[in-house]
């Protein structure tokens, strides 16, 4: 939802349906169509996590992060990215919003395509350029989120092989 209005005298808020396009919408319908032309996407989420990071650091003095990365809690509406579910911020680094990003990335069905993989490590590249991400502490992120995401659905995808080739494409 997005802020339209606020007036003081009525105590209201006016909201904008931002509808119903997810980014994991958008990354199944991209990956069904085997899509290269997803950059313009990454440049959107580069810009939404630029500007979160950037009021946040301003409002607290000190680097917060949204802490729930689900591709659900992203809406796509007229050429911008909105994110949504700000409950789980807190205090932390940005390599932990990254590779959770990544780590839900891979594991959406179906799990861990050449294309997904493909998507990440591009995602990395921009992201590691415009952050000074550490290397290191990101692919230690990611091993984190994978398995708390195995152990949550139960399931049983190969923590290892994804985090050695997601590791051999970003070093």
């Amino acid at each position: 939802m997005e802020i339209v209005e606020i007036c003081n005298k009525r105590n209201s808020v006016k909201l904008e349906d931002l509808g119903k396009v997810t980014l994991l919408d958008w990354l199944i319908d991209e990956e069904k169509r085997g899509s290269i032309n997803y950059h313009k996407t990454i440049i959107k989420l580069l810009a939404f996590f630029q500007e979160f990071y950037k009021v946040t650091k301003d409002k607290f003095g000190k680097q917060y992060i949204m802490g729930d990365i689900n591709l659900h809690n992203f809406i796509l509406k007229d050429d911008m990215i909105y994110g949504m579910n700000f409950e789980s911020c807190k205090e932390g680094c940005i390599e932990t919003d990254i590779g959770k990003f990544v780590a839900y990335l891979i594991t959406y069905e179906p799990i861990a395509t050449d294309w997904k993989f493909k998507f990440a490590n591009d995602f990395i590249h921009i992201f590691m350029l415009n952050f000074s991400l550490h290397t290191v502490s990101l692919i230690k992120e990611i091993e984190i989120e994978l398995n708390k995401i195995a152990k949550r659905r139960n399931t049983e995808f190969q923590t290892y092989d994804i985090l050695c080739r997601i590791a051999e494409e970003i070093i």
